[in-house]
């Protein structure tokens, strides 16, 4: 397993997007929508 260390991983959702009709979240959307969503709650308190 020494292999996934040292060479590149490269993730490809095509077919999962095809069979499924849906596309990957946008990085923007991982992480930023949390954060908000926490920054208000941490407001409420």
């Amino acid at each position: 397993m020494f292999h996934r260390r040292t060479e590149p991983q490269i993730l490809d959702s095509t077919a999962f997007e095809r069979a499924f009709g849906v596309l990957p979240t946008p990085f923007a959307g991982t992480v930023g929508t949390p954060l908000a969503r926490y920054g208000e709650w941490l407001a409420s308190r």
